[in-house]
């Protein structure tokens, strides 16, 4: 089962070079069928982002990436199969940048 605030290669190759992670945003309690909502995780030096609010950085095995929440969507959980570490330690810089994308506060 995929985790809330786990990260994960994104499973899909296409878009796993602008966004190599994925990580797991729903709660673990609320399941809800197949899909899980992830947002990507784009690699830090590759990128400026002017309203870090919505895209807080995080670090990984030593490399930075900032988790763009503005483009979450709904993946299979059964492509959620390679971990890539856990996030739970960003849960507030998470949960902030949540908060402001959809109340904005």
């Amino acid at each position: 089962m995929s985790r809330q605030f786990h990260a994960y290669v994104n499973p899909n190759p296409r878009a796993r070079r602008a966004y190599p992670l994925v990580v797991v945003l729903q709660a673990d309690h609320a399941e809800g069928g197949d899909e899980r909502i992830v947002a990507p995780l784009a690699i830090a030096d590759e990128l400026s982002i002017p309203k870090a609010r919505l895209a807080p950085r995080v670090e990984i095995d030593g490399t930075g990436y900032f988790v763009i929440t503005a483009k979450m969507i709904a993946l299979p959980s059964s492509g959620l199969t390679a971990p890539a570490g856990s996030l739970a330690s960003y849960r507030s810089e998470l949960v902030a940048a949540i908060d402001y994308l959809f109340l904005g506060v």
